[in-house]
């Protein structure tokens, strides 16, 4: 049963993937927003993505129960005697996700600023109820 759900959500997983993939090489918008760590951490992500389809494959016929493993890793934490070695994805979590916005803008600032049609530059709010009546007067 363990196995039936790895591969199914695997497969999803890797479908998501190309998803994504061919969405960032086919829209010039998301292309353009590709960063260099994008193009690092896509091929990456592939890599890991199949690599854990084909352990988890090739260990249907002889399975692996890597929970204990991971109950002997749990227990130096708790008994505060940790297995450092092991601890080593700890160290690269990509914290500049806990402080990115939720929508990745652009780095290229507009040359001038948008100027609304009674004469106001953009700050983001409307004009107020003055400039809009003599927009509209004009």
């Amino acid at each position: 049963m363990y196995h039936t759900v790895a591969l199914t959500m695997g497969l999803a997983a890797v479908c998501g993937l190309a998803i994504l993939l061919w969405r960032r090489l086919r829209v010039p918008a998301v292309r353009l927003a590709t960063s260099r760590s994008d193009r690092l951490v896509h091929p990456l992500l592939t890599v890991v993505l199949l690599a854990g389809l084909a352990a988890t494959a090739s260990s249907v016929a002889n399975p692996y129960d890597y929970r204990l493993g991971v109950a002997v890793w749990f227990r130096s934490l708790f008994a505060l005697d940790p297995d450092v070695p092991a601890m080593v994805h700890a160290f690269t979590v990509p914290v500049g996700y806990l402080v990115r916005p939720y929508i990745v803008y652009r780095s290229q600032a507009r040359a001038t600023p948008f100027r609304h049609p009674a004469g106001t530059v953009s700050d983001g709010k409307r004009p107020a109820a003055g400039q809009r009546q003599r927009a509209r007067q004009r």
